[in-house]
C-alpha cells in the first residue's frame, strides 16, 4: 500500500464509507462528496487501463460507487469543513446521503 501511495501521491486504502466515517471521527463535517471519472476521462495509459475502461464506463452508468468498489479508478472528492465537533463514539450508523446530499451524523 505504501508503494501505491508513493507512486500516485494519494491514498488507495479507503472505501467510500470508511473515508467519510474517518473524516467525521476526526471532527470534519462532510458538506458534499462525489466520485470523479478519472479512469474513464483520461486517454492513453497501459493495456490494463485501456481494457478496464469499457467495463468501468458501463458500471458507472448505474453507480460510480459500485464501479469504484468493483474495478477502482474513481477517486472520491470530498468537501469537508473543519472545526466541527464529532459526537463521542464511532461514526457507526451515521447517514451517507450521497453526492450532492451532504452527510451529517444521525442524532
Amino acid at each position: 500500500m505504501l508503494h501505491a501511495r508513493a507512486d500516485v501521491g494519494h491514498l488507495h486504502y479507503f472505501t467510500e464509507g470508511t473515508v467519510l466515517a474517518t473524516l467525521h471521527d476526526f471532527g470534519y463535517r462532510i458538506e458534499d462528496y462525489f466520485f470523479t471519472a478519472l479512469s474513464i476521462e483520461l486517454k492513453g495509459g497501459g493495456l490494463k487501463r485501456r481494457l478496464a475502461r469499457l467495463p468501468r464506463r458501463l458500471l458507472a452508468t448505474f453507480s460510480c460507487s459500485f464501479a469504484s468498489k468493483m474495478l477502482g479508478g474513481f477517486p472520491l472528492l470530498v468537501l469537508a469543513q473543519s472545526g466541527w465537533e464529532a459526537p463521542t463514539g464511532s461514526a457507526e450508523g451515521f447517514g451517507l446521503a450521497g453526492a450532492n446530499g451532504g452527510v451529517t451524523p444521525e442524532n
